[in-house]
């Protein structure tokens, strides 16, 4: 870009002096250089200048304006975590928490009914850049990171349990005798089975708990970063849900 400004500059100087030469004038020639091409020469290198620090400024308005919409895309994206999850905590682990058959009871869900989270780490990448002594952004980064694995993982979880269910449980339900509860049977029929989805079925709980809880907190800790790194700016303000829940597990 200085390079661009000096041509320019250049460019304009040399038509100034050109125009002296072509004026029919009675003036000395360093006079005229004094009075017309000096003021050309200082004119052109002044609007020189002050187009690129507008291009410039321009550019830092537009850059700093794509981090913004970054950070707030990154709180939405938060709260998409915390919702998907939240409503599967409350409908579907909720009723069940407590129940000693919780294996067997909690509902299985259709795969790919709970999409895996994403966040948009390329554009969040100033994070890692930003030098602020109040703004801890670099580790605000790797906690984003943390959340995408801790929402992925449960979402796999809980597709991998109803794959159990779908393709190893309920094809064997119709050899089971009925004469006794379905439950035990098949723990002493299917055993390879009932420990899979015991297992499953706790793990899912315990994830789906931690990532509600640390969707939040991580949503509460970025905004708070952000408004530090952008104290003009202005960010998504969402109300996370919230229902009275006890992370129990019955034994």
């Amino acid at each position: 870009m200085p390079l661009k400004v000096a041509l320019v500059v250049i460019i304009l100087f040399v038509i100034g002096y050109a125009y002296l030469n072509m004026q029919n004038t009675t003036l000395h020639w360093l006079e005229q250089f004094t009075n017309i091409a000096i003021p050309t020469f200082i004119a052109a290198w002044a609007g020189a200048i002050a187009a690129f620090k507008m291009e410039r400024a321009h550019r830092a308005r537009a850059e700093r304006n794509m981090r913004v919409s970054a950070g707030n895309l990154a709180l939405f994206t938060l709260y998409q975590l915390h919702y998907a999850l939240f409503h599967f905590q409350r409908d579907v682990i909720n009723r069940v928490r407590a129940t000693e058959d919780r294996w067997y009871e909690m509902y299985s869900v259709i795969p790919g009914m709970i999409e895996k989270g994403h966040f948009e780490i390329a554009e969040l990448r100033f994070l890692l850049d930003d030098q602020s002594p109040h703004a801890d952004a670099a580790n605000m980064l790797t906690e984003l990171v943390n959340q995408e694995r801790l929402f992925n993982i449960a979402v796999g979880l809980i597709q991998l349990r109803s794959e159990v269910i779908l393709n190893e449980l309920n094809p064997q339900i119709p050899t089971i005798a009925s004469d006794g509860q379905i439950t035990s049977l098949i723990k002493t029929r299917l055993p390879h089975v009932h420990h899979k989805l015991y297992e499953l079925t706790d793990q899912i709980i315990e994830r789906v708990d931690d990532s509600v809880r640390s969707t939040e907190q991580t949503y509460n800790q970025l905004k708070q970063t952000l408004t530090k790194i952008f104290p003009d700016a202005r960010f998504v303000d969402i109300s996370f849900l919230h229902h009275p829940n006890t992370n129990t597990i019955a034994q």
